[in-house]
């Protein structure tokens, strides 16, 4: 709102309360955002009131548990080695590779946290599209902290049109007894890149998880925590005509696996032999819808059950998306 100074005292030009229009009043009675009672806030708090009526909570309705899209390093191997910082910069040898890197850091440093290929990212956005035809734009979207998580919920938040911020979630973090050595993520100012959400406040650390050298129990109780918490918050969703709240995770496929068997009536972790080859089980950009049963209240332990049939599968030769169902639906 325009305004103008006359002896040290504001005037609002637009406001038509007495204090504001008075150049002889006093500075007790006027501020840069005008006199308590005048128009310019009575106007100013009904607009917020209004707002804060339009407010609803909703508890998650549909969750979607994603693994990310197609790494480098797998179709590249060791593809790192090729490249030096100093005297040979990257450059793409093969048309599936990005002409750039997404991140600038070390070369070095994807090779513990691998970047997508560029099907990948087209893989990527398919599903983000998919997502929109079919009418499952997400609200809210948790990503774990790898690279190639964070370029996958990239994607699908553009192409699905979402415009929810990616909250980055360490304890979706895939198990670290698989590394050697600690992964050297992206830090926060390079996940302001992907469209992150910068208030968020995870449940884990990642120094944290790193530090304690989980065995496969404790990642069970980890992704069990971090799961529950995600389907037992509350969003607010307002200015939306609709009494639902859907949610994306993104995350790898290990996510996928224990997304189905930790919340189920009856929880079955994910073992040590399930771990082993997964990805086989759960290809790139493997898609689990789930839904709370329909019969359970909103509580902490209520039941999520896998429903099929709303996200269209990707399909091509020697390749397709769709899961092992079989693998996923063991007791």
């Amino acid at each position: 709102m325009a305004y103008k100074e006359k002896t040290s005292t504001t005037i609002f030009e637009n406001c038509r309360c007495p204090h504001c229009s008075n150049p002889n009043a006093g500075n007790d009675f006027t501020s840069a955002i005008g006199s308590y009672m005048c128009s310019t806030n009575l106007e100013r708090m009904a607009r917020q009131t209004a707002a804060t009526r339009n407010r609803v909570l909703h508890y998650p309705s549909t969750m979607f548990v994603m693994r990310h899209s197609e790494r480098m390093d797998d179709m590249f191997h060791d593809w790192t080695k090729y490249f030096n910082d100093d005297t040979k910069p990257y450059t793409p040898f093969d048309l599936n590779m990005p002409p750039t890197l997404p991140v600038n850091r070390p070369v070095d440093h994807y090779r513990l946290d691998p970047m997508l290929t560029r099907t990948g990212g087209v893989i990527a956005q398919l599903c983000g599209r998919a997502f929109l035809y079919r009418g499952y734009t997400p609200d809210v979207i948790y990503s774990s902290p790898a690279l190639r998580s964070l370029q996958t919920a990239r994607f699908i938040r553009t192409a699905s049109r979402s415009e929810a911020l990616i909250r980055v979630e360490p304890g979706l973090f895939e198990n670290l007894s698989l590394y050697d050595t600690k992964p050297l993520l992206v830090t926060e100012e390079q996940q302001s890149l992907f469209g992150v959400d910068p208030y968020y406040m995870p449940q884990y650390e990642f120094d944290e998880i790193y530090k304690k050298r989980e065995s496969n129990e404790d990642y069970n109780e980890r992704m069990k925590i971090v799961l529950r918490r995600i389907v037992t918050t509350a969003e607010s969703t307002s200015g939306k005509n609709k009494n639902e709240l859907i949610v994306l995770v993104v995350g790898h496929a290990s996510t996928v696996d224990m997304g189905v068997g930790l919340l189920r009536d009856k929880p079955r972790p994910s073992t040590h032999s399930n771990l082993f080859k997964i990805s086989r089980k759960i290809p790139y950009c493997s898609t689990i819808c789930l839904q709370p049963k329909p019969t359970a209240k909103v509580t902490s332990n209520v039941p999520w059950e896998p429903v099929f049939g709303t996200i269209p599968p990707i399909t091509y030769t020697g390749f397709t998306n769709k899961p092992d169902y079989a693998f996923l639906l063991r007791k």
